[in-house]
């Protein structure tokens, strides 16, 4: 979205513009998560990839350009006098993939069990081991962007820019290494692993620190 920095072409690592790529980096997943958490077991994993990449390549980049670009029609009250004040993506995020997961809750219906007969509320049995396997990769995943943000040893003295680009680029390793591997099993066997989507996420980050440049 946009005519500048594609891909990140032209931010400049002496300023904070690599801290603020990872920062919307950090809330375009966190918008989708909203949407998958409500959907989760009951929508097609086709179904769920393509509204990933729709609400973070499309419609995220809108909302957030609307409220917190400084020449934007809702950031500062230029545009028929509104402005729009939004304190840690309250309104960004959540309005954005509450508005989507709403939609979507709505086409699908309640998960299975979730509802009696009379329509009341029934408690739903813990029946997956797969998030304690989640719980137990997190951890050194979200580690990483210190190990790495302050190996560079210039996360003070007005270096914190640098620091920003290496968190980043943690990231996209780690992201490029989880999806490596998720595809190759999907594609092979077509099953759906995510075992093997921590497992290449934890390998991206060991990748990516090797080779990691700034």
């Amino acid at each position: 979205m946009g005519t500048t920095n594609f891909f990140e072409e032209g931010l400049n690592v002496a300023t904070t513009d690599w801290a603020g790529f990872f920062f919307q980096w950090t809330f375009a997943s966190a918008t989708c998560t909203i949407v998958s958490g409500a959907g989760a077991e009951r929508y097609l994993f086709q179904g769920c990839l393509l509204s990933a990449v729709m609400l973070s390549a499309v419609v995220y980049p809108m909302a957030v350009h609307w409220c917190w670009s400084s020449d934007a029609w809702l950031a500062n009250g230029a545009h028929n006098d509104i402005a729009f004040f939004d304190f840690a993506g309250s309104g960004v995020v959540h309005v954005t993939g509450d508005s989507i997961a709403f939609m979507l809750i709505n086409v699908i219906g309640a998960r299975a069990g979730r509802f009696n007969e009379k329509g009341e509320d029934q408690s739903l049995s813990p029946h997956n081991v797969l998030p304690a396997c989640c719980c137990g990769n997190s951890p050194p995943d979200h580690g990483w962007f210190g190990f790495n943000g302050g190996s560079v040893l210039a996360a003070s003295g007005g270096n914190s820019a640098l620091a920003g680009r290496v968190c980043a680029i943690t990231a996209i390793g780690a992201s490029a290494g989880g999806l490596t591997a998720f595809f190759i099993i999907y594609f092979r066997r077509c099953f759906i692993n995510l075992e093997v989507l921590m497992n290449g996420m934890l390998a991206g980050c060991v990748w990516v620190t090797a080779e990691l440049r700034f």
